[in-house]
């Protein structure tokens, strides 16, 4: 990796690191810039308005690409003039290929001792502008997308060497016209057969035919211009194009750059994280934010009531809701996506149906919902014989004693506490805690016996209604519904 020249390094020495408030992160989005090259006749301005004219056509016949641009940008190399711009050329000619130490500590000292220093100086500044833009967008979670044309190549190739090293995998170059010996991270390049720039002996081959029919075949300046030239031409336009969406797309599969740090109310309706940055604790998300995917993106989405809010999600979900065709009854929000991410609460009763058991997840309680069966507490004869607490015969006690039902042998008739916990009012209950909706076998208002024994009056015990949860006591000599229990692991 190329090194920085003193003056560079006394420039980053007084940048100070501060913890920042990230705003309008959106790991989903790309920025878009153009790196120019040498003798900039332009404005910054009038600049970047070319640039956003030619990237407006080159991504309309991609609506779907287009949309996931957040910002067309400039990396603006100002011209000092054709003597100074020479200079600057020959001065990144030559540390291309010698590399930064080397070479700059000789430059420095020639522009030095020619009283240019001031000169040169203005160029390390429009680095490190180009620079702290890159940094900033990468922040944001932005993708960074970097078309460079001549000259620009030198700057793009060394803000790359500037970036800190987690923020690398986010950035990608493409090299139009270049005289570097390299691309940024191996990134692609076009340059014509003819374009004056392959005089550039330290530089890359040419590996393009120039197919614009005006120019010189042999040797053209004309042929250098990015805009008149290598997107006039159908085979570079190309190349140029599909470089840019494939990095857009790229970017969705891209690893996000923030990880849970608390969570809150899991497994409930109310489930939300905090999150931390990977890499740099200066930068901060606030509040607290839905987790449909936590290893996925991390944007903003409207919220039930219109209200932007954080979301950690596959891209493209642009709206939360809590209504949708098809919801389930554990299920939560849902964020319109293409994968329909969504958050779910903890399914309390859950039905083997294999087993034809239903587990309460809140006890660890598993419930007989195999049949509907109906028995007494004591046989009549030990009701009559004033046997209140002999349980033999058919009775429902021996009946779950006796069960065998999903691999299962030591049922039991449940407590009047254990019945009542599956047997919740109906005004509190939530889809989530509804037994109802997850037994298959049961009559509607029916009661059940529990074994606990009526503590008035040891010939009645206590029953619960199913349905609405209230309970009473019954003649243990009648008949009323069995649903025996057994712990769980």
């Amino acid at each position: 990796m190329k090194k920085l020249p003193k003056i560079i390094g006394i420039v980053l020495f007084v940048i100070v690191s501060v913890s920042i408030q990230a705003e309008n992160i959106d790991e989903c989005k790309s920025d878009l810039y153009f790196a120019n090259g040498i003798m900039m006749k332009y404005s910054e301005k009038d600049a970047l308005d070319m640039w956003k004219e030619a990237a407006g056509d080159l991504l309309v016949s991609k609506p779907e690409i287009y949309a996931k641009i957040a910002n067309i940008k400039m990396s603006y190399n100002i011209s000092q003039g054709f003597l100074d711009d020479v200079l600057e050329s020959f001065e990144q000619v030559m540390s291309n290929e010698w590399g930064w130490v080397e070479f700059s500590t000789f430059f420095e000292q020639f522009l030095t001792t020619h009283n240019i220093q001031e000169d040169w100086v203005p160029h390390i500044k429009d680095l490190l502008k180009q620079t702290k833009s890159y940094k900033d967008s990468i922040k944001l979670g932005h993708n960074v997308i970097v078309v460079a044309h001549s000259q620009g190549n030198y700057y793009t190739n060394e803000a790359y060497d500037l970036l800190d090293g987690w923020m690398k995998p986010y950035f990608h170059m493409m090299g139009v016209a270049t005289p570097a010996n390299h691309v940024a991270d191996d990134g692609p390049y076009v340059k014509f057969h003819n374009d004056f720039i392959k005089f550039v002996v330290t530089g890359l081959p040419s590996n393009r035919m120039d197919l614009n029919s005006n120019h010189n075949q042999t040797f053209s300046i004309a042929a250098h211009d990015f805009y008149e030239s290598y997107l006039s031409a159908v085979n570079t336009r190309s190349d140029i194009e599909k470089f840019i969406f494939n990095k857009v797309k790229e970017h969705a599969k891209a690893p996000t750059q923030w990880e849970t740090d608390q969570e809150f109310e899991r497994n409930t309706c109310n489930y939300r994280i905090t999150l931390k940055h990977r890499f740099d604790p200066s930068i901060e998300v606030g509040g607290k934010v839905y987790p449909f995917n936590g290893s996925k993106k991390l944007y903003q989405a409207k919220n039930k009531d219109g209200v932007l809010e954080y979301v950690k999600a596959s891209c493209g979900g642009k709206n939360i809701s809590d209504e949708w065709e098809g919801k389930k009854e554990n299920e939560c929000w849902m964020i319109d996506n293409v994968e329909k991410e969504k958050i779910v609460g903890k399914q309390r009763f859950i039905r083997d149906d294999d087993k034809e058991v239903v587990l309460d997840t809140n006890t660890s309680l598993v419930w007989q919902d195999n049949i509907i069966v109906s028995k007494q507490w004591i046989t009549i004869e030990n009701w009559l014989a004033g046997k209140y607490f002999d349980t033999s015969g058919d009775t429902a006690t021996t009946y779950c004693e006796n069960l065998a039902l999903g691999g299962y042998a030591d049922w039991r008739l449940p407590s009047v506490d254990e019945l009542k916990s599956i047997s919740l009012p109906f005004p509190y209950r939530s889809e989530q805690s509804n037994p109802t909706l997850a037994f298959d076998n049961y009559i509607f208002a029916s009661y059940y016996w529990s074994s606990t024994t009526y503590a008035n009056g040891r010939y009645a015990a206590w029953i619960v209604n199913f349905n609405y949860g209230n309970q009473g006591n019954n003649n243990k000599y009648d008949f009323n519904n069995v649903r025996c229990v057994r712990a769980g692991q």
